[in-house]
């Protein structure tokens, strides 16, 4: 028998577009999301569920890439008209 490292399964409801990048920040367990609309999520999973903690929307503009810093503590986003 082989042991998943799923430990949840839910679903993140507020993108009205097509989820296009999604990085983990492993030191504060924090998710991000970004769709094809140019909505960004900072997802924080709180009393049994996870909740938004931050939204950035850049109408007409598309994350390219996402990286958070080695301490968690700052997140790096590019974007499809090269502001960063």
């Amino acid at each position: 028998s082989s042991k998943s490292g799923l430990l949840m399964n839910d679903t993140l409801e507020s993108h009205n577009g097509q989820i296009t990048f999604i990085t983990w920040n492993e030191v504060y367990g924090k998710l991000t999301t970004s769709d094809s609309n140019g909505k960004i999520i900072v997802w924080l999973y709180y009393e049994n569920q996870w909740c938004e903690e931050m939204v950035n929307k850049r109408d007409n503009t598309i994350v390219t890439g996402m990286k958070w810093s080695p301490d968690g503590k700052n997140i790096c986003i590019i974007y499809n008209d090269g502001i960063y």
